[in-house]
């Protein structure tokens, strides 16, 4: 049973009507007091339009000092709540009311949003008035408005709700409406964390001054700076929050000059608080830099990392350090660490102080599964165990997958996931979410899932199937709902059933659960949720909206598809017209842009994930059908061949670049400069990687990772392009993936196209082209050698086998 005391809304009880708002020409006024806040005129603001909008009747507003009369609305703080004996004083910050007394309404709460909130759930929980996307609302009609007896009551369960992104000004007063975090003073604002450039996360070198800055505090002190290998070392190229780099976190020296610095920003951030009206930072980010490690091995960095059998034992001590002595500073912040890759296991004896903050992120789990499934027991391991150690856990929720254009934005039935994950962490001291859900237009069911978030960070303890229902319904229209869930179920169950994982950067053929039988009934449900919503306009473009992500996938894995239902014995011309789902697909995408607030539309973010999710990922399907036949493998029979050129590789170093070739039959090549490879700061991407004969890796396979060098090495550098054979007799799976050199991999997507065919043997080629001297005799490259490497050929071998 949860230990917990959540807030939460009272029902309205069933006794006879006790307050009319409106009837005819009937209506109550609004009361407010003589002086209000911002915040306290933007409820009212909000009150009066929503009411008008309800009944098309305009409410009068008086202040407290005229004539009441019998039956009213009071709002804020005002002489009747004192009469009531109600203390507003010694409401929290968000905590509101809505209570009739007598034959009159009370809205109130703290100060500063406790008097809007209560508002903004009135008109929801009450009158049924929906915020569903910056876009859309939904808003009953009802000219008589007369209410049972009333006693609510609640506050969001969790101080910091956030999300990114929902940009804009829409975007901006819909997540106010919907009690997410802002720092707009209308709104009862807050700052969340310091103002400096780069000051919300990845702080390690920012905090302290800009790139420049940082180059030239490397050149003065490089004691600052981590002891790797025994050089200390510093990622000059980014030299800010995406360094590879972290200090020295020991150096006394150097906790000196971040303390200076940040006691600089604090005094900063309230100043400019004060200005405006808000309340100052509830957070002040001490997070490492965006990489895995690069943290100090010197004798006294190492010895704490040693006794604390974590590196975040060595983020956790400086944090602590910076706490304490700021804490006067910041008397109401939180000094908050994030936790991430290397430093996600907590420190197995040292404790946060009471103003520290751990800001977990999960970059471990399969997110298709809550955090309480077995699967993703090293997550939940880390989040039971810092609150163990932490009072103040937020938790960075990874909410769509990353990786090159062909990686991402595809069904994810993660949704049903929500309610238990925020439930579980706030059993384990949870003090806030932060959802990265930053594709605006292209991410798996957008608007639902951000809705759903939205409220389950204000009360974790609401059902799914109750939100998913309520926003289903008022979204799509009520018929076509149904379909929808149905269609969501499907997916969930077809996850479940292939036991499939999935990863914040996951592969193309992670989304294999979606085999051709499930992408078939997925179009299926679609279809009849689209008939159903066929008059009317805004619910039948929005199940446009909700396929995109399915029809992304189709697009890219539709040969795939065919190959399925061949070998099923099925007629492939079951699946999707593919010219109308590519117009269906492009017609959802330009009218979601046309929407956007026309800052929004210009915006570089978004203008880039356009051409991530439209242009780029149209040219890679296109070239998913244009490599030639290769003269190497003339005798293989088409059906038996497999070609994947590497534009379709996914990437995650950067010195690989994709470059236009002539010399290739692709067009285009990864490619990699040894100049480049020898200054790459990661440890994993050395120059040896490169050494001849070359090596590979093909994974998963059914025994396995395989690794190797190539057969039948050339004794002399060939000229121009040259297939090299990787590895043959492979048992391929249906996520098997092939990388050469290191830094990226390509998806196998096609290749095993069901499960039937797990016990076929298949045959792997690279086609590298290698310009420079002639390596290949002492095996390891020079700096004049570039690699090119343009496609992988798959030549399945056996057929039937079992």
């Amino acid at each position: 049973m949860m230990k917990l005391l959540f807030a939460f809304l009272l029902l309205p009880m069933l006794l006879p009507a006790a307050f009319v708002l409106s009837d005819g020409d009937y209506t109550v006024p609004l009361v407010v007091p003589a002086e209000q806040t911002p915040a306290q005129q933007t409820a009212l603001q909000e009150l009066t339009e929503y009411l008008n909008k309800i009944t098309g009747k305009k409410f009068q507003v008086l202040n407290e000092s005229e004539t009441i009369p019998d039956s009213a609305i009071f709002l804020g703080p005002t002489q009747f709540a004192a009469k009531q004996k109600i203390t507003l004083s010694q409401f929290g910050e968000e905590e509101w009311m809505v209570k009739i007394i007598g034959k009159n309404l009370l809205i109130a709460g703290g100060e500063p949003r406790g008097t809007l909130y209560g508002v903004y759930h009135f008109l929801e929980t009450v009158l049924g008035v929906r915020w569903l996307t910056p876009h859309a609302e939904y808003v009953p009609q009802k000219e008589k408005l007369e209410l049972e007896e009333l006693d609510l009551r609640g506050k969001p369960r969790m101080l910091y709700r956030n999300i990114y992104l929902v940009p804009g000004h829409t975007g901006h007063v819909f997540q106010a409406r919907n009690r997410m975090n802002t720092e707009d003073r209308k709104y009862g604002g807050r700052l969340l964390f310091s103002r400096f450039p780069g000051g919300t996360s990845h702080t390690l070198y920012t905090a302290l001054g800009n790139a420049d800055y940082m180059r030239k505090l490397y050149q003065q002190h490089p004691e600052y700076f981590p002891l790797i290998d025994g050089v200390r070392k510093f990622d000059s190229d980014r030299a800010n929050g995406a360094a590879q780099t972290q200090f020295c976190m020991t150096n006394v020296e150097l906790r000196k000059l971040w303390v200076s610095s940040l006691r600089e920003h604090i005094r900063k951030d309230r100043e400019l608080a004060q200005k405006n009206g808000i309340q100052p930072p509830m957070f002040y980010a001490i997070d490492q830099n965006d990489c895995y490690d690069g943290f100090c091995t010197c004798p006294n960095c190492n010895a704490i990392v040693e006794h604390e059998k974590s590196k975040a034992g060595l983020m956790l001590d400086f944090v602590n350090h910076v706490a304490k002595e700021l804490k006067e500073e910041a008397p109401e912040a939180v000094f908050q660490m994030m936790a991430i890759h290397s430093t996600e296991p907590p420190p197995k004896s040292l404790q946060a102080l009471d103003n520290v903050g751990i800001r977990l992120c999960d970059t471990t789990s399969n997110v298709l599964k809550p955090w309480s499934d077995p699967v993703n027991a090293k997550h939940r391991s880390n989040l039971e165990n810092w609150a163990k150690i932490c009072h103040n856990i937020v938790m960075w929720d990874y909410s769509i997958s990353y990786g090159s254009p062909i990686t991402v934005n595809f069904p994810m039935p993660t949704a049903r996931t929500y309610a238990p994950d925020l439930r579980m962490l706030a059993e384990n001291n949870g003090a806030g979410v932060f959802f990265e859900h930053e594709q605006v237009i292209g991410a798996d069911m957008r608007d639902l899932k951000i809705w759903i978030e939205f409220k389950l960070a204000e009360n974790p303890l609401l059902e799914y199937e109750n939100l998913l229902q309520d926003f289903t319904d008022h979204y799509y229209g009520n018929k076509a709902a149904v379909f929808i869930r149905e269609y969501l179920a499907l997916l969930g169950t077809a996850a479940d059933n292939a036991k499939a994982h999935v990863s914040w950067f996951p592969s193309l053929s992670s989304f294999s659960y979606i085999d051709s039988a499930i992408l078939l009934e997925a179009n299926s449900l679609l279809d009849q949720a689209m008939l159903l919503a066929a008059d009317n306009q805004s619910y039948a473009q929005r199940i446009e909206e909700a396929r995109l992500s399915l029809d992304r996938l189709y697009l890219i894995r539709a040969a795939a598809y065919r190959k399925m239902l061949q070998n099923s014995g099925k007629n492939p011309d079951l699946l999707p017209d593919y010219a109308q789902t590519k117009a269906r697909y492009l017609r959802v995408w330009d009218r979601r842009m046309a929407i956007q607030e026309e800052k929004v539309r210009e915006n570089a973010f978004l203008q880039r994930e356009y051409e991530s999710n439209v242009t780029k990922l149209l040219a890679i399907i296109e070239k998913r059908t244009e490599l030639p036949h290769p003269e190497q493998f003339k005798n293989i029979a088409p059906a038996s061949l497999f070609l994947f050129g590497t534009g379709m590789a996914q990437t995650y170093i950067k010195y690989l670049k994709l470059v236009k070739d002539s010399e290739s039959l692709a067009g285009e090549a990864l490619c990699a400069a040894m100049t480049d490879v020898e200054i790459c700061p990661h440890e994993n991407y050395r120059g040896d990687k490169f050494k001849y004969p070359f090596h590979w890796s093909v994974w998963p396979t059914m025994t396995g990772t395989a690794k190797g060098v190539i057969d039948d090495a050339p004794k002399a550098l060939p000229q121009g392009y040259h297939w090299y054979k990787l590895g043959s007799g492979l048992s391929l799976t249906q996520t098997s993936v092939v990388s050469m050199f290191a830094g990226f991999f390509v998806a196998l997507d096609g290749v095993v196209s069901d499960n039937s065919e797990l016990g076929q043997k298949y045959e792997i080629w690279a086609s590298i082209k290698v310009t420079g001297s002639d390596f290949f005799s002492k095996g390891q490259p020079g700096k004049d050698n570039v690699f090119y490497i343009d496609q992988f050929a798959i030549i399945q071998l056996t057929h039937n086998a079992k």
